[in-house]
């Protein structure tokens, strides 16, 4: 059903090629999020949905950058999925990076605070450059190794580092603005 979507042949083989080579990658990038089987296949299926409509922004010279393109589309399509359930992305931050963060919510008004810190967080991460903000969803949220997501950007291990830590830089400048953490 999926395939029959698609208008030309050659862009239904490009999509089966796309969809056999990386559903199961994307499966796992939701369901570490998600941590429900049918919800996940709902999440790659979205993926596919969404690749189809967007067929003119995928490479197909190059498989890794299609493979960064429908896993970023997961993502954002589990962060959407999330948010509807009412549930926020867990976003894994050092906390050297950011000051001291508290579990103590013996006042409902505390909850509520985190939740709105929560949200602003949530804010600033998708508000970054996708050249940063990539490499540190990549670490951070899909758990994936220096090595991995320098094979999965195709960039040196050195750069995504880098990005990583200005990913956080930008994060850390936005958030004292916004006065989710102290200066």
């Amino acid at each position: 059903m999926l395939f029959m979507m698609i208008k030309t042949e050659e862009d239904r083989l490009f999509v089966e090629e796309l969809y056999f080579r990386y559903r199961n990658l994307l499966f796992t990038i939701a369901y570490k999020r998600l941590h429900n089987e049918a919800l996940s296949e709902d999440a790659v299926m979205e993926t596919f949905i969404k690749a189809i409509d967007n067929l003119h922004h995928i490479d197909r010279e190059n498989p890794t950058r299609a493979r960064n393109y429908l896993a970023t589309i997961c993502q954002n399509i589990v962060t959407d999925m999330l948010r509807k359930m009412g549930k926020n992305p867990v976003v894994s931050i050092d906390d050297e990076d950011f000051g001291d963060v508290t579990d103590d919510y013996s006042d409902p008004q505390d909850m509520v605070i985190s939740k709105e810190a929560v949200s602003i967080i949530e804010d600033a991460i998708i508000n970054l450059d996708p050249k940063y903000k990539e490499p540190l969803i990549l670490r951070r949220i899909n758990k994936m190794s220096i090595d991995e997501i320098s094979q999965t950007l195709d960039i040196s291990k050195e750069a995504v580092n880098k990005r990583i830590l200005r990913a956080k830089y930008k994060l850390k400048e936005q958030l004292e603005v916004k006065e989710v953490i102290k200066k």
